[in-house]
């Protein structure tokens, strides 16, 4: 229910002020629940727990939103390079972690 709220008003959305935006072209709607759900698996599993912390928000996004998704939870500088879908990357910094996440294509074996 909160997603359809979220996606038909989503000039009165924003993402948490707790959440520094690096880059990314996910959608503000999906941007916000990723966030949101990360900021209670911070809260649940502490920042010292970043395996727990990737695992549990992949999870999480393959329900909410299908297969292939890749979450790589960091502290400190990164370098990435990577194909994916259209309109599902995300990296941000929450506190004292960087999340940077995406979904690859599906593989259709022809």
């Amino acid at each position: 229910m909160r997603r359809n709220t979220i996606q038909q008003h989503s000039a009165l959305f924003k993402l948490g002020s707790d959440i520094e935006y690096i880059s990314g072209d996910m959608m503000l709607p999906q941007q916000i629940n990723v966030s949101n759900e990360a900021r209670k698996l911070y809260q649940e599993y502490e920042c010292d727990n970043k395996i727990s912390i990737a695992t549990k928000l992949k999870e999480f996004l393959d329900r909410a939103f299908g297969r292939s998704w890749h979450v790589t939870v960091v502290d400190g500088s990164f370098a990435s390079s990577y194909t994916q879908e259209v309109n599902t990357s995300f990296h941000f910094k929450m506190k004292n972690l960087c999340y940077l996440i995406w979904k690859t294509p599906e593989y259709i074996d022809e």
